[in-house]
């Protein structure tokens, strides 16, 4: 399957258009870095998924714009699909198949998103920030790197800054885009987080996230994850983090790194 290219030329258009644009004010940054998950999800075959992003934002006063550019290496049991970064079957397993297991490797989804921070510029330490995104359909499907189709989702965080510490929840859903005869199910999702200021540039974050039931044959997703945000120099950050499931439909355990640039 030869997927189209026209949406991500049409975002990074976008993206350069809104760099003749730049002020004081406004903020581009590039980041580069891996995530790597390993499971069951609830199958009798392990999982295992390893994706290389690369990302570029743009942020002005209180809107941002956000690509995400990944390359997937997946490991799993014939008949499975990735979806947002877990494997779930499009179709129930026929007996043929039975513990039967692929590796295919290739361009993911590419996603786009765009946020307003309602608070931006308040003194009371508040962030109320919505995202509405859109995920093309970049990925080879026959492969089980995407379904194929485009998914589109919204979320709202909410977080206060109080001292040290950044008490944060938030919750979105999202339209997975189903091919014919497919089980996928649109999902919602939910996050409760805190995040402590050890320096003025050292965080550290632990968030807890459950994600609803995205096919006939999957559970709900719940894992917990703990971060590390270091601001290195003056145009430099880097990111840490490791997760571990706490249900069966969840990943045994994650980690991940990335780095960041901004100017």
């Amino acid at each position: 399957m030869k997927t189209s290219i026209l949406p991500l030329k049409t975002i990074l258009a976008a993206l350069a258009i809104c760099l003749t644009l730049t002020t004081s004010q406004a903020q581009f940054a590039v980041s580069t870095g891996f995530d790597t998950n390993s499971g069951k999800y609830g199958f009798a075959e392990k999982t295992t998924i390893f994706t290389w992003h690369a990302t570029a934002e743009y942020t002005y006063e209180a809107w941002s714009a956000r690509v995400d550019v990944p390359r997937e290496r997946v490991t799993s049991p014939v008949g499975t699909v990735v979806i947002a970064g877990r494997p779930r079957l499009k179709n129930r397993i026929n007996a043929r198949n039975q513990g039967l297991t692929q590796t295919e490797s290739g361009q993911g989804d590419v996603e786009g998103s765009i946020s307003f921070d309602a608070c931006h510029g308040s003194q009371t330490g508040w962030s109320a920030v919505l995202t509405g995104n859109v995920k093309f359909a970049t990925a080879d499907e026959e492969k089980g790197l995407g379904t194929g189709k485009t998914d589109y989702g919204f979320a709202f965080d909410l977080s206060r800054t109080i001292d040290h510490l950044t008490p944060s929840i938030g919750f979105g859903y999202r339209i997975v885009g189903k091919p014919t005869g497919s089980d996928l199910k649109n999902y919602a999702t939910g996050s409760i987080g805190l995040g402590y200021w050890m320096t003025d540039s050292t965080n550290l974050n632990l968030s807890f996230d459950c994600y609803q039931r995205s096919s006939a044959s999957s559970n709900v997703d719940n894992e917990l994850s703990l971060g590390l945000n270091q601001h290195l120099a003056k145009h430099w950050d880097i990111e840490l983090h490791a997760l571990v499931g706490l249900s069966q439909s969840a990943p045994d355990y994650g980690a991940g790194a990335s780095v960041r640039f901004s100017f």
